[in-house]
C-alpha cells in the first residue's frame, strides 16, 4: 500500500511545494484585486489602485507562464485565468487561483478512458489509409 501512494506521489508532475507558492501568488494577486476594486469607489483613489492592479496582475501573469514554461507543461487554463483576472470586475472572485487549481488537478490526475488508447488507434490507421 506504501508502494502505491510512493508511485502515486512520483507520477504528480506538480510537487506540494510548487502548488503552495503558486497559490500564494495567484491568491495573491487575486486578493489584492479585491481591494484594489473596493477602494476605486473611492473617486481620489481610483486610479492609483487600478494601476496598482494591474501591475498585480501582470505579476501573477508574468511569474504564471514562466513556471509553466519551465515546467514545459501545456497550461492554458492557468493563462486563461489570468485574462479573466485582469477584467476589473470578473477579476473579484479569484479566477487565477481556481484555474491555477484546476490545472494541477488536470496535469496531476490526467483523466484515463478505458479503450480510448484502441479508440485513437483505429482511427489513426483510417485517417493515414485515407492519404
Amino acid at each position: 500500500m506504501e508502494e502505491d501512494q510512493k508511485e502515486e506521489q512520483n507520477e504528480q508532475k506538480i510537487s506540494l511545494p510548487e502548488m503552495i507558492i503558486l497559490t500564494l501568488i495567484c491568491g495573491g494577486a487575486d486578493l489584492f484585486c479585491i481591494f484594489a476594486d473596493l477602494l476605486s469607489a473611492t473617486v481620489i483613489l481610483a486610479p492609483v489602485a487600478q494601476g496598482l492592479r494591474f501591475l498585480a496582475s501582470g505579476f501573477s501573469f508574468i511569474c504564471t507562464t514562466l513556471w509553466l514554461i519551465i515546467r514545459r507543461i501545456k497550461g492554458v487554463w492557468a493563462l486563461l485565468g489570468n485574462f479573466i483576472g485582469a477584467i476589473p470586475i470578473v477579476g473579484s472572485f479569484f479566477p487565477r487561483t481556481i484555474t491555477l487549481w484546476l490545472t494541477i488537478s488536470i496535469i496531476n490526475r490526467p483523466i484515463k478512458i478505458p479503450g480510448i488508447e484502441k479508440v485513437l488507434q483505429t482511427a489513426t490507421k483510417s485517417l493515414t489509409a485515407a492519404k
